[in-house]
């Protein structure tokens, strides 16, 4: 099956090599590289213990958040400006919003960052398998 869309979620700091090895993917496959950067509903603050507070703040930071988001795009845009891509930013639980935008956007393969293994536990699943037995659809963790 060929590679048409490449979905690379990005959750905390841009990681210019993973994007730049994501971009030489798309490329080399002629495949269409949809990045999405993902804020964390609980990243709005820092306010856990009462839920009508916390969704007072994070009405507040709304604004912030909106502004973030801008910068984020044109910043990712600047490393993929001479490949096809889209830039998505959106407020959710992680791995649930890859798997909606990858259902959405009809992905054939996502690009995670290798997690470091903390832990050897059987109980304790890894975001890779975690997301292909949700979604299937063909993962790739990306080491440095």
């Amino acid at each position: 099956m060929k590679t048409t869309t490449i979905l690379l979620p990005i959750t905390h700091t841009l990681d210019t090599d993973l994007i730049y090895f994501t971009k030489a993917l798309a490329k080399q496959h002629g495949a269409k590289l949809i990045c999405l950067y993902i804020t964390s509903p609980l990243s709005l603050t820092n306010c856990y213990t009462y839920p009508s507070l916390l969704y007072s703040i994070a009405n507040l930071n709304v604004d912030l958040v909106q502004m973030a988001q801008e910068d984020m795009v044109k910043r990712i845009n600047a490393l993929l400006n001479d490949c096809e891509h889209e830039t998505l930013c959106l407020i959710g639980p992680t791995t649930d919003t890859i798997i909606s935008v990858a259902k959405q956007k009809e992905v054939d393969l996502i690009v995670i960052p290798k997690q470091k293994e903390s832990t050897h536990s059987k109980f304790v699943i890894s975001p890779k398998d975690k997301l292909q037995k949700k979604c299937q659809i063909n993962v790739i963790e990306y080491t440095k």
